[in-house]
């Protein structure tokens, strides 16, 4: 009698207690989230959700085109049964990489909203080649771009497309032979090319 017991505790513990892990994906922007559950007969008891923001999600948030994540899928990735045997499912392999975008700070996040604010066009080309047709060279460009924002030196001349007084600064302004063309609006148009 201990001997069946014991069978249909253990049978009750490895069938009814379970650790899951559930990961979500935005095939739009990258975005990723992990859900760990521990579970009794599927009933979530403890659940954690760390989330992954990509240099993607954060550049389209600061452009005025932040994605909701309308496609966002969801799959069972690992079920511990007992929460010690990883089996049904059990799908092994990288999820996803962890970029290093510490250089995109607030700084260069202003610098884009900034140039948003002065051409109104890069949300609408941004979301239509970048979002919806996921044109990654545009998407290279932007990113290299954007890094140049991050190492081009502040300048405090006056902004010649300013106007009034013209004694608004410009961080975009180049230095040498082109000065006359501010460095943000080369970069707008370079975009605009490509």
């Amino acid at each position: 009698m201990g001997f069946l017991l014991a069978t249909l505790a253990l049978g009750f513990w490895f069938l009814g207690v379970d650790r899951s892990w559930f990961v979500e994906k935005c095939p739009t922007c990258g975005y990723g989230r992990d859900v760990l559950q521990v579970r009794a007969f599927t009933i979530p008891l403890n659940e954690r959700t760390p989330d992954y923001t990509t240099l993607l999600q954060k550049v389209a948030a600061d452009v005025g085109a932040a994605c909701s994540h309308p496609g966002l899928m969801r799959y069972h990735k690992r079920r511990y049964w007992g929460l010690c045997i990883c089996a049904c499912p059990c799908i092994n392999g990288t999820d996803r990489i962890a970029h290093d975008f510490s250089w995109y700070d607030e700084a260069v996040a202003s610098e884009l909203r900034a140039l948003v604010r002065t051409d109104p066009s890069i949300p609408d080309q941004f979301v239509e080649r970048v979002i919806k047709n996921h044109d990654w060279d545009f998407w290279t460009t932007f990113v290299e771009r954007l890094r140049g924002l991050r190492s081009a030196p502040a300048q405090q001349t006056p902004n010649p497309a300013a106007s009034g007084n013209g004694a608004r600064a410009s961080l975009f302004h180049a230095a040498g032979p082109r000065r006359a063309v501010p460095e943000q609006q080369r970069w707008a148009s370079s975009i605009h090319e490509n």
